[in-house]
Formats: structure tokens, C-alpha cells, sequence
């Protein structure tokens, strides 16, 4: 399965669409919403889960000029009344992803006329059943 229990903050960063920096400033902000790997004790490293990057994902759409443009205590009315629970986001699959983890389909997918690759389609799909999955034991 190509999609991780944990990614960097570098991985994170990019699929949510935002820098790293950025990302280390929501986690400081939004702490009591995240995990304890994506928040650790310094020196150690930060490890983010797809909820985590669910949190994120969502703080960054509503407080980017791209996005709503909303004030941080807005977002955070905006989580205290559950309105995580309904931001419908998946993350894009990295390009990087696919050749870190081991591209399953070898040089077929170099050579495919596919508008995406079959391994990202793949790791998409699996990304869709966990968040499926986690809703219905919700």
C-alpha cells in the first residue's frame, strides 16, 4: 500500500499544498487538535498523520487569499463548532511518493500514455477507503 501511517513535514507540507514553514506554525497553533507525533517534544521529529493533514489542509484552505481568507480565531470557532467533520479533502499524491515507496508497476508506467499514473490512481484510491473507513467507525 503506498499510503503511510506518517509523513515528514516536507511530505505534508506538499500535499496539503502549503510550505513547511507554514505548516510548523499550524502545528503550534492548532496543538490541542493534532496528534502527539505531529506535535513532539524538541528534538524529536514531527510525524503527521492524514488527520493531521486533514486539520492542516483545512486551516490552510480557510486562512489562505486563495481560500476563504478567514482570521485564525474564526478557524478555530469554526473547529470548536465541528465543522472539521464535514471538510471533504484527500490528499494529491506525490510524485516522490510513488518512486520512494517502490513504483509497483515498474517501467510500464514510464512508458504509459495514462493522463495519471496507474500507482497514483492506486494510492488515491487507498487514501479514499481509509478516509471511508474512519468515517463509518465514526
Amino acid at each position: 500500500m503506498i499510503m503511510k501511517e506518517y509523513y515528514s513535514t516536507k511530505d505534508a507540507a506538499d500535499l496539503v499544498g502549503c510550505s513547511p514553514q507554514i505548516l510548523r506554525t499550524y502545528t503550534v497553533r492548532y496543538e490541542r487538535y493534532l496528534s502527539t507525533e505531529a506535535t513532539p517534544q524538541p528534538g524529536s521529529a514531527r510525524r503527521l498523520t492524514i488527520d493531521d493533514l486533514r486539520l492542516i489542509a483545512f486551516v490552510y484552505t480557510k486562512t489562505s487569499k486563495k481560500g476563504e481568507n478567514l482570521t485564525h480565531d474564526q478557524v478555530q470557532e469554526q473547529l470548536a463548532a465541528g465543522a472539521l467533520k464535514a471538510f471533504d479533502w484527500q490528499p494529491e499524491v506525490l510524485q516522490g511518493a510513488q518512486s520512494a515507496s517502490g513504483n509497483a508497476q515498474g517501467s510500464e508506467t514510464d512508458t504509459s500514455t495514462a493522463l495519471v499514473p496507474l500507482a497514483q490512481m492506486q494510492a488515491a484510491q487507498a487514501l479514499l477507503h481509509d478516509a471511508q473507513r474512519r468515517e463509518n467507525e465514526a
